[in-house]
């Protein structure tokens, strides 16, 4: 297995490369599940385009992240 290792700045620059930055608290359910199905889709087109079975990671989920 080919494995994908994304540290935990590489995860904080991804969500701010997609224009999630400061406090998340403002947002509706919608905009967060739209969030998080972008932050997902994304790190699966990463995980392709190394052609890597998994990623692992030494990230922090942030727990509104969880939720969904």
């Amino acid at each position: 297995m080919k494995y994908l290792v994304i540290d935990n700045d590489f995860f904080q620059n991804l969500v701010k490369s997609l224009g999630y930055t400061g406090n998340i608290s403002g947002l509706s359910d919608l905009q967060k599940e739209s969030m998080v199905a972008e932050v997902e889709s994304t790190l699966t087109a990463i995980k392709d385009s190394y052609e890597a079975d998994e990623i692992i990671g030494t990230y922090k989920i942030p727990p509104f992240l969880m939720e969904f």
